[in-house]
């Protein structure tokens, strides 16, 4: 086998490295997948077919979008149900409720968004997706909200 090649354990034909994915964090190791990235693009792509047609692939889903979040912003699970607990259930900043949305396994289908400072990285609270959105677009320019708040009021728009 040639120096810079390796077998693939899926379709057993020898490819340079280039056509493996690093198996873990690249910065962390050297190693490569046992799949070329074909095979590997085709095995996720039978897997995912699989779940769909089970019916989970919804609820892999939406698994995967929360450890990910909890995982970025250093959250346990009961952290983020302590957290939503706090807040009745509720966004933080419109308080549409969310303690009607379904859960499973004990974990909500829809998850709130985590609001954290970007300067501190300290976690604020639970936000809507709405909520998370227009307070991520005030936060660049704070001067905008009291601009947007007369011109609201000036143009007849109803105000709390």
């Amino acid at each position: 086998m040639p120096v810079n090649s390796k077998r693939c354990s899926s379709c057993h034909e020898i490819k340079p490295v280039t056509e493996f994915h690093p198996a873990g964090h690249p910065v962390y190791t050297k190693r490569l997948a046992g799949y070329c990235k074909k095979c590997s693009v085709e095995k996720a792509r039978k897997w995912r077919a699989k779940k769909r047609d089970a019916g989970e692939w919804e609820v892999f889903r939406r698994r995967y979008a929360r450890t990910k979040t909890l995982k970025r912003y250093g959250m346990t699970d009961e952290q983020y149900n302590g957290l939503l607990a706090s807040q009745n259930g509720k966004c933080a900043i419109c308080l549409k409720d969310f303690s009607w949305v379904k859960r499973q396994n004990n974990n909500p289908v829809r998850n709130l968004c985590v609001d954290h400072d970007h300067t501190t990285g300290s976690i604020r609270g639970l936000l809507c997706l709405k909520c998370n959105g227009l307070l991520g677009r005030l936060e660049a320019n704070l001067e905008l909200l009291p601009r947007a708040f007369e011109y609201l009021k000036a143009n007849g728009s109803p105000i709390i």
